[in-house]
This record gives structure tokens, sequence and C-alpha cells, in this order.
């Protein structure tokens, strides 16, 4: 330590000694500052800026300073260390032990007659009792404080005060009062930059109370600034958490997890536990709103045990008030009944009205889920009497208050109060609130017969949707949100529909308008993952570098490796249990969905913070996609809309046709499912081999007539010409291989050569990209006892190639590791997998291929870059697809193929046995390199499985050996 003459004036940096000094030297130091009063105040006040780089070090320093006073000494200087010792403990979130110390700093001073310190000690008492939520006793010490400080002249000091009293008058439910002590202390702190950025943050939370927003963000804006100029990184992390909350409140969602990141990077370090749960429970609001309930909940639950351990009352009964809401939305009425109890009584014990009354519109809604629309009605009245100067809230109880009018048959003030609601949203502009009110009273325009203002009314509602997803760069959240709104483009589309019937309103109205519509409705994550060939692909976003980034971007991609690592190794060990048949597989599956969730958190973050996908293709237009579909090419896309399978038809010889109601989804539901028991029983060993093959054979056959009469036996029969068709399933349909309907005269497959499609915009933006650059075939075996057939399958197909003048990659037995086909694939033109497959109905993303050391699953394929014309994947169940757990977008081996980039994916819908899928890959191949050697189109891949399906009902007529394989993709 340096002597007297050298030490350094500034205090921090001789705090900063201290503690790294040895024994003997602390020791010296600390007795120089005993006898040297002035210098012991400055390393008191100090004692702020330390702890806002580590509140560890802060505690430390403080209690260095109170043992330098601790000789029996009661004067300034001594309640000066006892004070920073209570500040330090405070930021820490020991609040009992800050209060503790702040008193002992009171007494001190005023046992010392020194009224500045006996201020400044209640000013500091006032934040642990805050944060403990005694209020009433923390505004107490805030009024002896101003009165110590006015009659001592310190108006600085009693602007402090006035700080301090607004922060807890704004928690006690007072903003207007907590404003006004903000701009009471403002003129008397411009010449203390991190003291007014303290004032700005929390006049923003008063102001954001009182759904003043505008005003908030400039306040919060301003604070961050202010903090940021004087190195307070903890203090900035808090403003931008509330520029976050801001900021999701007005639906800008990805500027709001944007915010949550950065708040996230400043608070690294187990010293910052406490703030890290505040900006976790935050962030799983914003997390609701997106859709993520379950994510949500998870972090409500990670958050909450901290919230309660550093006794953070307010913020605790806030959490629980989003945990109830995210699980009433997750259809736990149950759960969400405990958590909003807990948050009520919370709110209570705390005084705060307005977040009880907040509860009671959630407890509301779930008393209007089960049908007691009088309880509801009382608890929204109730409420609304809290929310006079809170305009967010009033349009969301008037909201609720029409929904529970509506439900009793009191549709005049039903339209009053939703009304009422849609007058205040639109002036505050908060997209969400917006969408949420034009959905219900476009619904209540439609229940009163007004077709074209419903429509007109779903059309601005799809258009908020539509504005806040276009602002979410992580193709995760728009799925997750899309999926939560998906409703009000189902409803604009039955508005439409209505529309079209009435010749009054049919004129501003057409199919096009039905078609894009239902395109809207359909989950667009995997049209943004397909690769654009360079044409439409996102750039950085302008103005902005990663180099700040850089750090958080490698830890987030790490933690991502990590969770995928552990996945994979998961996956593997689940695929093998069932693939042999060995033992229980719950306490795995548990862990699978643990490390799903974050997996799905990280790649979430990580897409926020890198920039993520700003590509946002849209839906494509009905006369765009008609212009699309070759002239040889009957395509049908369906819809369900409100019940009903809704349908396009697109064919040269007769036109475009719409279908707004061929058949209930009830009914199509149940045939589909009749369909598949059939081909169960087709596949059972031995069932084709006896007596009853013949009965077998024409249930399904029966089974497929009465699908195919349900949604497509209306349609004429296509001209000879078409010899393509083109399907889009929606509902019950999608995993219904369309080759196995039948029309009463033959399978579809003899008709046409088929090819199923995601959705319209996806088959047109596949059709958009040119041939692979590649030239290698890539082949890949790997048999087992249980598919001897494998090994033989992938040589003769690699010899096929070979044959005709193609370069073959082939990995075959021990060579097919993971990363050797992970690598291959990336520089293939075409992919045949010879693999056991699996899909996991429970966790998709498990679902795969069995590879030579492990279960490729849909993540690995779902990451790779593929540059590749045809995929074929002959293990069992490679072309099923199931709703993901986050984002609710449908997930399987083939879709990820052609996320990746694959332009056309065969796969199988159900489990074929060895033989028959030998016998079908082998004479897919065959058939298709006869056409292209005949000079027909090199991919014509339709064409040929067309060719294998017809030899093989000659052979083995029953569809359970053949209708399994569909192409998907592009025709």
């Amino acid at each position: 330590m340096p002597d007297r003459t050298t030490q350094p004036e500034d205090p921090v940096v001789l705090l900063e000694q201290m503690l790294d000094a040895e024994v003997a030297a602390r020791a010296e130091a600390m007795r120089r500052l005993r006898t040297d009063p002035p210098r012991l105040m400055a390393a008191a006040e100090a004692i702020r800026v330390l702890c806002s780089r580590s509140t560890d070090r802060g505690i430390e320093a403080a209690r260095l300073l109170v043992a330098a006073t601790d000789d029996g000494v009661a004067d300034a200087s001594a309640a000066a260390a006892w004070r920073a010792l209570a500040r330090a403990m405070a930021w820490a979130g020991r609040f009992d032990e800050a209060i503790e110390a702040a008193e002992h700093a009171v007494t001190i001073a005023d046992g010392a007659a020194c009224p500045e310190e006996s201020c400044r000690g209640r000013l500091v008492l006032m934040h642990p009792l805050t944060e403990l939520g005694r209020l009433g006793e923390a505004v107490a010490a805030g009024r002896r404080a101003q009165s110590v400080a006015e009659a001592a002249g310190r108006h600085d000091l009693a602007a402090r005060a006035d700080i301090n009293l607004g922060i807890a008058l704004r928690r006690r439910d007072e903003p207007l009062e907590a404003v006004a002590c903000f701009r009471r202390a403002r003129p008397h702190l411009t010449a203390e930059p991190a003291i007014l950025a303290s004032l700005e943050n929390s006049l923003g939370e008063a102001l954001v109370e009182l759904q003043r927003f505008d005003e908030a963000e400039q306040a919060f804006e301003a604070a961050r600034g202010g903090f940021e100029s004087v190195g307070a990184t903890l203090q900035a992390a808090i403003a931008d958490e509330n520029l976050a909350d801001l900021a999701f409140r007005h639906g800008r969602l990805h500027r709001a997890i944007e915010l949550f990141e950065v708040a996230r990077r400043r608070l690294a370090g187990e010293e910052t536990a406490m703030h890290r749960a505040r900006v976790l429970a935050e962030e799983s609001d914003a997390r609701a709103m997106l859709g993520l309930h379950q994510s949500a909940v998870d972090g409500y639950a990670a958050a909450l045990p901290m919230l309660d351990r550093f006794g953070l009352v307010l913020e605790a009964a806030r959490a629980r008030m989003g945990m109830g809401s995210a699980m009433r939305s997750l259809g736990r009425p149950s759960d969400a009944a405990t958590a909003l109890a807990a948050a009520s009584q919370a709110f209570t014990d705390l005084g705060h009205a307005t977040a009880c009354a907040r509860c009671d519109l959630i407890r509301a809604a779930l008393e209007l889920d089960a049908g007691r629309a009088e309880a509801a009605g009382r608890l929204v009245a109730a409420a609304m009497r809290h929310f006079v100067d809170r305009p967010a809230d009033l349009a969301a109880a008037r909201l609720l208050l029409g929904e529970i009018a509506a439900a009793e048959g009191r549709e005049d003030l039903a339209t009053a109060e939703l009304a009422a609601g849609l007058a205040i949203a639109r002036e505050l502009d908060l997209a969400p609130l917006l969408a949420d009110l034009l959905h219900a009273v476009g619904r209540h325009q439609r229940r009163r017969g007004l077709a074209r203002a419903a429509l007109a009314t779903f059309t601005e509602g799809a258009e908020q949707v539509e504005r806040i997803r276009s602002t979410l760069q992580a193709n995760r959240l728009r799925a997750a949100f899309l999926d939560q709104r998906a409703s009000l483009h189902e409803s604009r589309l039955a508005s439409i529909i209505e529309c079209l019937g009435d010749p009054d309103a049919a004129a501003d109205v057409g199919p096009a308008d039905a078609f894009a519509a239902a395109e809207l409705m359909r989950h667009r994550m995997l049209l943004e993952e397909i690769p654009g060939d360079g044409i439409d692909e996102p750039g950085p976003r302008p103005g902005e570098t990663a180099t700040e980034r850089e750090p958080e971007l490698r830890r987030l991609e790490r933690a991502l490796a990590e969770d995928h690592r552990t996945l994979n190794e998961l996956y593997s060990r689940v695929g093998d249990a069932i693939l042999h048949g060995r033992g229980e597989t719950t306490e795995l599956r548990e862990a699978i969905r643990r490390h799903e969730r974050s997996a799905a958190d990280h790649a979430m973050r990580l897409e926020s913070v890198g920039g993520g996908s700003l590509l946002q293709a849209g839906p494509v237009s009905l006369e765009t996609f008609v212009k699309s579909v070759a002239p040889d090419t009957r395509a049908v896309i369906f819809a369900c809309v409100e019940g009903r399978l809704a349908r396009f038809v697109v064919d040269s010889a007769i036109g475009t046709r719409f279908d707004p109601a061929v058949a209930s989804i009830v009914e199509v539901q149940s045939l589909a499912r009749r369909l598949a028991f059939q081909i169960d029983r087709g596949l059972r060993p031995g069932a084709m081999q006896g007596l009853r093959a013949p009965r077998l054979l024409e249930d399904a056959r029966a089974a497929a007539v009465a699908l195919h009469a349900a949604v497509l036996g209306d349609l004429p029969p296509a001209a000879a010409a078409v010899r393509r068709l083109l399907l889009v399933p929606d509902g019950p349909l999608v995993g219904v291989p369309p080759g196995v309907l039948h029309d009463g005269e033959q399978w579809l497959v003899a008709r046409h050569a088929v090819t199923v499609a995601p959705s319209a915009a996806v088959h047109h933006r596949l059709l958009a990209r040119g041939d692979s650059r590649h030239r290698t075939r890539l082949v890949v075996g790997v048999h087992d006892e249980r598919a001897p057939r494998i090994a033989e399958e992938a040589a003769e197909i690699a010899a096929s190639l070979t044959d005709s003048g193609h370069r073959v990659h082939a990995l075959m037995g021990e060579e097919a590791t993971r990363s050797s086909v992970l690598a291959a694939m990336a520089e293939a033109a075409t992919i045949h997998v010879a693999a056991h497959g699996r899909f996991d109905r429970q966790q998709p993303h498990a679902s795969g291929l069995r590879l030579a050391d492990r279960w490729v699953t849909v993540n690995d394929l779902s990451r790779l870059s593929l540059d590749a014309d045809l995929v074929t994947l002959s293990g069992c169940e490679t072309g099923l697809g199931g709703a993901a757990d986050h984002g609710g977008e449908a997930v399987g081996p083939a879709l990820a193929m052609l996320a990746a980039g694959a332009r056309r994916v065969v796969a199988s819908q159900w489990s074929v046995d060895d033989r028959t899928t030998h016998e079908v890959m082998v004479r897919l191949h065959e058939a298709w390199s006869e056409n292209e050697t005949s000079g027909g189109s090199a991919f014509d891949v339709a064409s040929a499985l067309s060719l294998v399906h017809h030899d093989m009902v000659e052979r083995t007529p029953h569809p359970a050996h053949w209708g399994g394989f569909v192409l998907m993709g592009r025709n």
C-alpha cells in the first residue's frame, strides 16, 4: 500500500487498492482513514461506484470502512460507513441486513447531531424497505428525511428524498404522486448525472403505470444514456429491462427480446442474480405474449425462487400473475387459479389495488372460460374502478366485458363495450391489444350478420398481426406468434366465404382473397427457412455491427452446441431403446423435454442477438400460383375453416375453382382414421398371406373410396392431358398419402403422378430454385439383422447410378457415421439414405435415421445446408410430421430436408417391411434413370414414383405395402 503522500485521491482507486492489499498494508490504510474523516466519507460515497461493478467487492469494501471507524466514536464518518454497508447490502439483495445497517447509521447520526447523515441514512433505509414491500415505513422514512433536509437547507438531499418517495409511492400504487415527486426533484440534480439517470428511470416506471408510454420511453432512454455516461452497468441494464418491457407492450416484440439480451449481457456474474431474476420474469411476460406459453411458465418457475429469496414481493407477485395467465392459455385452469390467488394475496398485502384488479381480469377470463359469465362480469366491474387513469387496462376490461355480454346474449351491450375498448386501443396504438379487440369486434359483427363490416375489421386485425410478426427476426418467435393468432386469419377467411355467398358483398371479394387468407393461416417457418439461391437472402441489419455482440454470440453458440450434443445422445438412447425393445424411456424423455426447451431458448436468443433471418417470405398470390401450375397438372389446396374443409382447385381444363365447404372436419377426420385403421390391419405380419387378404383389401378400398368421395369426389374427372396432381393438405388430411385414395374405379396413383406440398407458397418457392450445382450422387446404407435387405438396396442403387454415368459417393455399413454422412450430404445433388427410420410422436425433434454410430435426428437434418434436387429416405415413418414443442410448426425428417434446401423428398408415411421398401426404392431409381436416359426431365420423380406404384399395385394390391411412399416438395 502506498504511503500517505502517494495515496490516490480517487476514492474508488483507494478502495480497490485496499481490497487487493496484503493484510498489514490493508490495516495501515484503514488506520489512516480513521484519522482522515473527509477521505473516509469520500470512500463511503465511492461504495456506490464499486457496487455497480461488483456487489461482492462493494460489501467487502464497506465492511473495511465500518471496521476503520469501529472505535466507539459516534460521528458523521461512522454513520457514513454504516450507510455505505447498508447500500451495498441492498444492492446485493440482502435487504434485512441492509435495514439493520441503515438503522444503525441513522442512530449514530442522530446521536451525533449530524442532520445531513441522518437524512442520507434514511434515504438508504428506504431502498430495502421498499423492496420488501414495507411501503408505509418507507414513505415515513422518506417524509422524515425530506423534512430534515429542508430544515438543514439541503435542497439536493430533499430532491433525493423525493426520488425515493416517488419509488415507494409508485409501488404503493400512487403513480401520479410519484411523478410529482420526480419532477419536483429534477431541477436540483442537473449536476449529478448518475442520480439524475436514476430519477429518469424511476419516472419512466411511474409513467408506465399510468400507461403514458411515449413519455416513459423518453425517460428510460435518458436514464440509459445517463447510466452509460458514468459507467453504471448494472443500472443501465435495469433501464434496458424497462425499455424491453415497454417494447413488448407496444407489440415491438423483437425489440423487446433484443433489449432483454442486452440486459443479460450487462448482468453477467453471480452478484447480479437478483436483477437477472427480474429480467427473466419480465422476459417471460414477453414470451407469453408471443404465444410461447410453456416457455413463459418455465421462465417464471425459474425466476420465482430467486425473487422470493431476495424478498422482492412485488416482482414475485407479478411473476405469479403472469404464470397464472400463461397457465390459462395452456388449458390448466386449476394451476392458473392457484397462481392468481397467490399473486392477488401478495398485491393485497402490499396495498397495490391496481395490480389486484389486473389479477381479477385474468380470473374473470377463467370464469368466462368455465361458462360462469355472471361471476366474470362482477370481477371485471370491480376491477374497472381502478383503471380510471390506466387506458390500456381499461381497454382490456372493455374487451372482456364485451365478450361477457355476448356470452349472455346482450348484443347491444357487447357492441358498446367493444366499441369503447377499440377506441382506446386505436388511440394507444398497442398492436397486440388492437389485434385482440379487432378480432372480438369482427366476431361480434359476424354474429349480427354484418359480413362486410366483419371482413373489414378482420382484415385490419390481420394487418396488426402481420405488423407484429414482421418485427420478429427469430423463426421460432414468428412461428409461435402466428400459431397463437391463427384464429384471426381463420375468422377472416370465414368472413370472406360469407361475403362470397352474399350477392351484395360478393362484388368486393373473390377467390383470390380467400386464397390469400388461407395461405396466411399456414405456418410459414418452413417457407422462410428454404434457401432462395441468394436472390432474397437476408443481409446485415442497417447500421449495425456485430462487434459488441460477438462475445454473447459465441457464448450462445457454445450453449446451443452443448444442448444439441446432449440431445443427440439422449435421442440416440431413446431410439435404440425403442428399436431394440429395451426398457422404459420415461426418464430419458423428461431429460429430452428439459434440454429441448433449453435448446429452443438458446436458438431463439441466438437468432435475436445475431440478427436472425430478415427474410420473411409472404404467401403466394392466387394469380402467381395459377401461373406456376403446369398445363398437365391439377392442383388442389385444402384449408380448414371453422369446422369445414374448404378447397381451391387449379386446373387448365376447368379453370380456377373455390369450394368453401367440401365436408365437415369431423367427417373427414373420422374417414381418415378409418383408412388409417385399415392400413394398420394390412401391415400386420402375415395379414395378406391368408384367406382374409381379399377381405382386408376390400375394406381398405372401401375406406379409401369414402375419403376420396368426401374430399375429391365431386370434382369432374381430370382431362386426359392432366397427368399430375399437386395436393396441399390441411387438418386431418395431413399425413394421409393421397395416392391411397380410390375413386371407385382405380387408385389415385393409377391416374396421376402425385406430389404433396406443405403450402402453395412452399411449392412456388421450390419451383423458383434452380437445379443443384453439385454432380455427386450420395448413397447411404446401414443395415442390421432386422433389415438385411438395406445393404442390397443401397448397393443396387449405387450400381444403377454408376451405370447411368453418374459420380457416386457410397457410404455403407460402418462408414456411414453421422459426421461422414452429414458432410457428404452438403456436397450431393441427390441423396439416398437406406437405414432404419423413426417418427417420435411424443418428441418430433427426436425423429430421424439410424446411422452406423448413432441416430441422426431432425435437429441434425434441419441445420444442414443442402443443394439437393432429390432426397429419398427409405426408412420407416420418415415422411410423417408432428407439432413441435416450441412454435407449433410441423416437423419431421422429410420437412427438415426441405427446410435444409432439398427440392424434393421421397419418404414413407408408415412402417413398411424390408422387402417391399427394397423393391420400391430400387424400382424408383430405375424408373427415374430410364426416364432421364430417354430424354425426359432429369428429375421427373413424380412420374417415376407413379410407375413404381402402378407396378406394386399389380403385385401387392393392398395399399399398406406401397401407398406410404410419398413425393413431397415440388413436382
